[in-house]
């Protein structure tokens, strides 16, 4: 750090690093504080009653000072070096991170802005959109900076309140909470091209994977994996409190929260929540490092599931589990019916990719095919999703949307009945909570691009709930959700430029087409960098980079325009092919191909 005295005085300040006061820890610990002139460090250790032996240190050095005292000339620069370590990082933190502090010199701080800035230049450089709207381009881009600025560690991904912690013991212990919490701030990154980023996400679930295991085999006596709601690095469960106690906090247990020995709220979906995320990451990516690291995890929450379903007249049944938290008995939540319809499809693409388990995948697919529909109510002559066939008969349509985002079980190819459905939920919750609901935000505005809702109302909407709700910061005011709508604006503008749910390229689905509008890079399933336009009222290209080589599925945008005749540019080469509403292109890994009008690329050309 820098600290630069622009004015005419001499500016005298202390800087000191601090523990927490006995009085206000709270938790059994070992804390240090050591001064030796220019160089101050500290230390605090958790190693009794707890799951995992966790200690951190910091450590701070002033520049040309002999204390923690500073003098401050007029147009001087005071130089601060800090750093911070923990024992997951080296073993022994404290000493690590005073060498590495005593070690820096001045003219380090030059090579560490220099590489500071080169990371985000890369960052920023991995997509853009230009819109023309300053509101949502601003919430656009601080959502990206904020989850930048806290996804990096793979193993210790930011928790509800992102990194940034001023309290002992924030909300749910600002934990991995599993029923959408964890999940939604990284929804945005996908498509996004943030992969680095979302990452993350993935490592405190995979760590948690022995111990659901153990949860599935000792309160359901099956196999698979079962998770809690609120997990923490290092497969720790942070419903407990403590091993000592060997049971979840007494405030759950009063309230009647804990069934099957976890506290799940009597939920049985939380894996399926897990699941959401990995599957759009092996879609967008088909990256088979990536799917060689979550398959396991999905196979383990599937059989769960296998064995948990009952199979009765023709149908598999999910019984006891409630849509929402609480002890209600649900029959066929709509959720887990949809979330689970997701895993399955995931399992079976991925099983095919890696070219395992091909004897499970007929028996996946028969509960698949099998699945019990999704329970369903008349009112006033419209059919609705409901929450579930029988228990908690609430219509909180803001969960059921899940289903869609981040579900991505309904979407504009979807059965043409099942969509109107999910888009009548969507309309009776329109002047509610579909635009205003802050604990799902992350999901309504991305689901009502999927239904079809009207481009201007989405934005507009949209808009205002930016301009009312969001801080400067970019949290919602007065909510104590922290970091989960880092995603809200990135997603639901990406889905309006270009959707790619099931496997098709589709460039400006929702889109007020009398808005000129650019993307560039954004991540398309199938593993495709795709880049578009909008001017003078119709599209005017679309260039696709392909990673991995799979066939390439395309709407073609100037179908309302007439336009059969494609121009196919493909790295350098140009062919002419006649196309329909829908066309398919071969792809090699690599490959970079530009797609405009024939007649358009002819003009070009001259």
């Amino acid at each position: 750090m820098e600290l630069e005295n622009r004015g005419s005085y001499t500016l005298v300040g202390e800087m000191n690093l601090l523990t927490p006061g006995d009085e206000i820890a709270g938790f059994p610990c070992t804390m240090s504080r050591e001064v030796d002139g220019d160089l101050q460090w500290i230390s605090r250790q958790f190693d009794r009653e707890v799951d995992v032996p966790t200690k951190a240190a910091c450590a701070l050095r002033m520049f040309d000072v002999s204390s923690p005292r500073f003098y401050l000339g007029a147009g001087k620069t005071l130089y601060v070096a800090g750093g911070s370590s923990s024992n997951f990082k080296t073993d022994d933190c404290s000493d690590s991170v005073v060498k590495r502090v005593k070690d820096i010199k001045k003219h380090d701080f030059i090579d560490f802005l220099d590489a500071h800035e080169e990371w985000w230049a890369r960052y920023w450089n991995k997509s853009f959109v230009m819109l023309g709207d300053p509101v949502l381009e601003k919430a656009y881009y601080r959502a990206l900076y904020t989850m930048g600025s806290a996804s990096r560690d793979l193993h210790f991904p930011p928790g509800i309140f992102g990194t940034w912690i001023t309290g002992e013991r924030p909300e749910w212990n600002g934990d991995y909470h599993l029923n959408y919490n964890h999940q939604a701030p990284y929804y945005g990154l996908f498509s996004a091209n943030r992969i680095e980023q979302a990452l993350p996400y993935n490592y405190p679930i995979i760590a948690m994977s022995d111990r659901a295991r153990r949860y599935a085999k000792e309160y359901f006596g099956i196999d698979g994996i079962y998770m809690p709601v609120g997990i923490g690095p290092r497969g720790i469960d942070t419903t407990y409190s403590g091993p000592g106690a060997g049971r979840p906090r007494q405030f759950y247990l009063d309230h009647g929260f804990v069934d099957a020995g976890a506290l799940c709220f009597h939920q049985r979906s939380n894996a399926l929540h897990c699941i959401n995320n990995m599957a759009m990451l092996c879609y967008y990516t088909y990256d088979r490092e990536y799917i060689e690291l979550v398959y396991p995890f999905i196979k383990g929450v599937v059989a769960f599931w296998e064995q948990y379903l009952k199979y009765e007249d023709g149908r598999y049944v999910a019984y006891y589990d409630a849509v929402h938290e609480g002890p209600n008995g649900d029959t066929n939540n709509t959720m887990t019916l949809g979330f689970l319809r997701n895993a399955l499809q995931t399992l079976i693409d991925m099983a095919r990719e890696l070219g395992r388990d091909q004897d499970k995948i007929p028996l996946w697919k028969n509960i698949l095919a099998e699945l019990s529909d999704y329970a369903t109510y008349e009112k006033n002559g419209k059919t609705y999703l409901a929450d579930s066939e029988r228990g908690y008969f609430a219509t909180n349509h803001p969960v059921l949307l899940q289903i869609v985002f981040p579900g991505g079980q309904i979407h504009k190819d979807s059965d043409p009945a099942l969509l109107q459905m999910a888009r009548n939920c969507a309309n009776a919750d329109a002047s509610t909570n579909l635009w205003n609901h802050e604990l799902h935000t992350s999901s309504n505005y991305p689901s009502a691009v999927r239904l079809g809702f009207d481009p201007n109302t989405i934005l507009s909407q949209l808009r205002k709930f930016v301009s009312t709700k969001f801080d400067e910061n970019g949290f919602l005011k007065d909510s104590p959700v922290g970091i989960e709508n880092c995603s809200a604006v990135v997603t639901t503008i990406n889905e309006m430029l270009l959707r790619s749910r099931p496997g098709v390229i589709d460039v400006f689905p929702v889109w007020n087409m009398k808005h000129n509008v650019i993307f560039q890079d954004l991540r398309a399933e199938g593993a495709f960098l795709v880049s578009s336009r909008v001017v003078g009222g119709g599209v005017a290209y679309i260039k696709l980079t392909s990673e991995r080589g799979r066939d390439c599925h395309v709407v073609n945008p100037w179908t309302r325009e007439g336009v059969k005749t494609l121009s196919i540019l493909r790295n350098g080469r140009e062919i002419k092919m006649d196309a329909g509403d829908r066309f398919t292109l071969p792809t090699s890994p690599g490959d970079v191909i530009i797609i405009k009008p024939w007649d358009m690329a002819q003009r070009t050309l001259e």
